[in-house]
Parts: structure tokens; C-alpha cells; sequence
């Protein structure tokens, strides 16, 4: 299946893209999971919900990732710019209800 420009155009979805190891991602994770438990906020807005890349390197240094960068080049072409990033984070098995939304570039 074809995950380019043209299907996301005709579809408005495209997957998958890989833009990170399960072991990279697991690790972001557990990093994300410390600074939680550390400022004793899980859940909740503060500075790793919204624009964390802004505050943390390695939250940036995901967001500048050349293999994540690449998978959203494919859809937008190259001139990429973060403005904003923000952290959505669902535990597995976990009770709670997210609505069906779009993640955006």
C-alpha cells in the first residue's frame, strides 16, 4: 500500500510510518514517565504536555529526528517547522475514553 502524498490526499490517513524504533520509543517513554513521577503531575497540563520540545532536548531531539522527519516530509514535502508540540500520552488497558481525533503535523 502506497503511504504517500496521494493517498493522504484521497484518504486522509497514512500509515504506517516508522518513525522510531519500539526500543527508542520505549525508552521516550520511560523518560516521560520519570519527569512525571518526579514533578508528581501524571495526567496533568504543565510544561511536558505542551511544547515540551521547547524545555526538554530529548523531547526535541524526537521531534527533530531525521527518520521522523522523513516519514512527514513523504506527506508535506520538505519544508517542515515545528511551532508547537504536545504530548498525548495513554497508558496501555487504560480505562479512559479518547475520542477519535486527527493528529496533525
Amino acid at each position: 500500500m502506497s503511504y504517500g502524498i496521494e493517498n493522504f490526499a484521497q484518504n486522509g490517513f497514512a500509515f504506517p510510518m516508522r518513525g522510531i524504533s519500539a526500543d527508542a520509543a520505549a525508552d521516550w517513554v520511560e523518560r516521560y514517565a520519570f519527569y512525571e513521577r518526579m514533578l508528581g503531575m501524571k495526567g496533568r497540563v504543565g510544561i511536558l504536555r505542551f511544547k515540551p520540545h521547547l524545555a526538554f532536548t530529548w523531547m526535541y531531539d524526537l521531534v527533530a529526528n531525521p527518520d521522523v522527519l522523513d516519514q512527514i516530509e513523504r506527506i508535506i514535502g520538505p519544508d517542515i517547522l515545528c511551532v508547537g508540540s504536545i504530548v498525548w500520552l495513554k497508558d496501555a488497558h487504560d480505562p479512559a475514553f479518547v475520542s477519535w481525533h486527527q493528529a496533525t503535523v
